[in-house]
């Protein structure tokens, strides 16, 4: 079962906690990097894809006045017992906050629901987003989502011609084996049939064996202009000696993946349609 629908998620206070700290966390740095890209919060259609069990960024940049959605495949259901908590969370601590209307948050809470003028919720798998017109978001983001899915370059087509012209981006890849973070580019030594059945087996869950110029490629070839990239996560230099070693040795190694390709484990980028 695919980790978003499952029937109660995990709602100990430190899990609750968790989500909180994480959704002002992220919620901050997108409301920033998004002015950086011309994108002013207050009032903007932004979307997050992929958005995990809590919509805790959504909610925080509703509460900032933006006009938020989500969308997935597998979107989380409302769950009392967990997004109540959570949502209440957030609320609180941005109550006293200058600049903040959490009443769309209490709202929730209070329906037990994503009721109208809160978050929008589209079940819809980023490769059709069927329900969205043509140009409808100002800004779309994700965390942690691009490398999930099964076809990136329909996607980031998709992403492309729901944002209006002028409008951004901002995705974080992780190119990790998420199989074992410590050995993170396991997955790279699997020959292209074997990694494809063992992805299908997982809902692309395993991580990608694209890397970043395969992104940065699929996302210019969409219509996009890559205003900067950043890497924020990095292998060792022993260890990607020695999968290059171990690449060397089979028909992986026709990939051409140079040692800084690999070395890159992770990182933002930032984008704008023309």
């Amino acid at each position: 079962i695919h980790t978003n629908l499952q029937a109660q998620p995990p709602a100990a206070p430190e899990d609750v906690n968790h989500h909180v700290e994480f959704a002002i966390a992220s919620g901050v740095n997108h409301v920033w990097r998004l002015k950086e890209l011309g994108i002013s919060v207050r009032g903007a259609r932004i979307m997050e894809i992929g958005p995990g069990l809590a919509f805790g960024c959504a909610a925080y940049l509703r509460a900032c006045g933006a006009v938020v959605a989500v969308s997935d495949r597998w979107l989380a259901s409302w769950n009392n017992v967990f997004h109540g908590p959570v949502y209440t969370g957030i609320a609180d601590r941005l109550a006293h906050e200058e600049g903040f209307d959490v009443s769309p948050l209490r709202r929730m809470v209070e329906a037990g629901d994503y009721v109208e003028g809160t978050i929008r919720c589209i079940n819809e798998p980023s490769e059709n987003l069927a329900s969205i017109q043509d140009g409808e978001f100002d800004a779309i983001v994700s965390n942690a989502v691009l490398e999930h899915i099964e076809t990136p370059a329909k996607a980031f087509a998709e992403l492309f011609r729901v944002t209006r012209n002028g409008g951004a981006g901002l995705h974080q890849v992780d190119f990790r084996d998420h199989r074992d973070n410590s050995r993170p580019l396991g997955h790279l030594l699997l020959q292209p049939e074997v990694f494809l059945r063992k992805t299908m087996r997982l809902n692309s869950d395993l991580g990608p064996q694209l890397r970043q110029p395969d992104y940065a490629s699929l996302l210019g070839e969409a219509g996009f202009q890559i205003v900067r990239y950043e890497s924020n996560q990095s292998a060792d230099e022993a260890y990607v000696d020695k999968v290059i070693a171990r690449l060397a040795r089979t028909r992986m190694a026709q990939q051409g993946w140079t040692k800084d390709t690999l070395f890159d484990l992770g990182g933002l980028f930032f984008l704008t349609k023309p």
